[in-house]
C-alpha cells in the first residue's frame, strides 16, 4: 500500500523537488522511500531561506521565523484559499497585479496545485472506502479533531473540483459533508445560556513554535461557517438533485442557527459567551460574509446540468421529434387537415434543441407541449374522421 500511495504522489514529489522560491525544497525528497507532508504552517518557518524581491519592492524586511516547518491542512486551507483569490481570472483579467507581485502568484499558484494534489491524494487513495471518510483524521503527530477533519474535508473538495472526476465523486463527498455535521451535531440547538453543540465552541490549534518568543499561541477557529461554506460550494458544483437538496438543507439548519443564535443587534455576528454583552466576533462575521457571496455567486451561476436530466430531456426530444414526422410524412394519418400549426410545433422542437444541453428541463417541458399537441391534433382527426 505504502509503494501504491508513492506511486500516486509521485507527481508532487517530482514538482517539489522543482521549487525555486522559499520554502518547500527538501533534498530528502529525493529518496522514493521516505513519506513526505506538503502545505503550510502558521506563519514564516525557523530558518526560512528569504524570498528575493526586485526593486523598489525589496524594502520591505522578511521577519525572522519561528513557526515550526510542519504542514497543517487548517492553515493549508486559508492559504489555498487566499492564493486562489490571488490568482482567479477576475484578478488577471483586470490587471490587479504588476510584475513582481504576478511572478510570486505564479510560484504560489505551483505550490497550490501540488498542495491541493497532495491533500486530495492523501484524503482518496485507495479504491474501496476513501480515508477521509474514516473520521476523525489523524495527523502523523497524533493529532486529530473535528478542526482538522473539516479542514481535510474542504481540501478534498477542492481537489475534486480542479481535476476530472466522476460524478459518483460528487455524491460521495456530499455524504461525507453530511456524515460530519451529524457527528459534530451541528443542527442542535442551544437551549441553555453560555452552552453550546461542538459545532458552534471555539476549536483552536496550537501554533507550534510560538514559545520560543512568549506564551504557547492558539488559533481559534469556528467550524459552522466551515461547515456552511463546504456545503454550499459543494451544493453549486453537484450534479445531483437529492445531494443539493441535502447539502442546501445542511446549509439553511446551519444558517438559520448562526443567524438566530448567533447574531447581534447590530448585524454583526459573535461567538457563543455566557456574557451577552460581549463585542462582536470579527472572524466569524468575515466568514459568514464569505458564506453569503458563495450564495450569491451560486445563485448567480447556472445550475449544474444533471446527466440524468438530460437523457430523460433527450428522450422525450427524440419522441416528438419522431411523432412530428410521421404526421408531415402521412398525409392520410388523422392529424392531417385539423389546422395544426405543425410549422410552429417544429419551431419549439428545434428551440428544444438548442436548449438541452444547457437547461434539460426545458427541453423536457417543450417536448411534452408538441407531444401532447400531436396528441390533441390526432384525436381530433380521429373525430372527425368518425363523424
Amino acid at each position: 500500500m505504502a509503494a501504491a500511495l508513492q506511486h500516486e504522489l509521485s507527481d508532487v514529489r517530482a514538482g517539489l523537488r522543482d521549487l525555486t522560491i522559499g520554502t518547500g525544497r527538501n533534498l530528502h525528497l529525493a529518496n522514493p522511500n521516505l513519506l513526505f507532508s506538503c502545505g503550510w504552517t502558521w506563519g514564516v518557518t525557523a530558518d526560512a531561506p528569504k524570498v528575493e524581491v526586485a526593486p523598489p519592492w525589496d524594502r520591505h524586511h522578511q521577519p525572522a521565523g519561528i513557526a515550526v516547518a510542519s504542514p497543517h491542512p487548517y492553515f493549508t486551507r486559508l492559504a489555498c484559499a487566499g492564493i486562489a483569490d490571488a490568482t482567479s481570472e477576475t484578478t488577471r483579467v483586470q490587471g490587479l497585479l504588476h510584475d513582481e507581485q504576478q511572478r510570486i502568484a505564479t510560484a504560489l499558484q505551483l505550490r497550490l496545485d501540488l498542495a491541493r494534489r497532495y491533500w486530495g491524494t492523501l484524503a482518496m487513495f485507495g479504491d474501496a472506502r476513501w480515508p477521509v471518510e474514516d473520521q476523525p483524521w489523524h495527523l502523523p503527530d497524533g493529532a486529530s479533531g473535528d478542526q482538522i477533519t473539516l479542514s481535510v474535508i474542504r481540501l478534498t473538495g477542492n481537489d475534486l473540483s480542479a481535476r476530472p472526476h466522476l460524478p459518483k465523486d460528487d455524491q460521495r463527498f456530499a455524504s461525507l459533508l453530511r456524515d460530519f455535521a451529524s457527528r459534530t451535531r451541528v443542527w442542535d440547538r442551544i437551549d441553555e445560556p453560555g452552552s453550546a453543540p461542538p459545532a458552534y465552541a471555539q476549536y483552536s490549534v496550537d501554533l507550534a513554535g510560538s514559545d520560543t518568543r512568549g506564551p504557547a499561541l492558539r488559533w481559534p477557529i469556528e467550524l459552522a461557517p466551515s461547515l456552511m461554506k463546504a456545503a454550499l460550494t459543494s451544493a453549486s458544483t453537484t450534479t445531483s438533485g437529492a445531494d443539493r437538496e441535502a447539502l442546501l438543507a445542511l446549509a439553511e439548519a446551519i444558517w438559520d442557527r448562526l443567524a438566530t443564535q448567533r447574531r447581534l443587534p447590530n448585524g454583526l455576528w459573535g461567538a457563543p459567551s455566557k456574557d451577552p454583552d460581549d463585542g462582536p466576533s470579527w472572524s466569524l462575521t468575515e466568514q459568514i460574509m464569505e458564506c453569503l457571496v458563495v450564495m450569491a455567486e451560486a445563485a448567480a451561476e447556472p445550475l449544474p446540468v444533471s446527466d440524468l436530466l438530460t437523457s430523460i430531456a433527450r428522450d422525450l426530444l427524440n419522441e416528438a421529434t419522431h411523432g412530428l414526422d410521421r404526421v408531415l410524412l402521412d398525409p392520410q394519418s388523422d392529424s392531417a387537415g385539423t389546422g395544426t400549426d405543425f410549422t410552429a410545433l417544429r419551431t419549439t422542437l428545434d428551440e428544444a434543441g438548442r436548449a438541452l444541453d444547457r437547461e434539460p428541463g426545458l427541453t423536457m417541458t417543450l417536448a411534452q407541449d408538441v407531444i401532447r399537441a400531436l396528441y390533441r391534433s390526432r384525436r381530433e382527426g380521429k373525430a372527425a374522421h368518425d363523424r
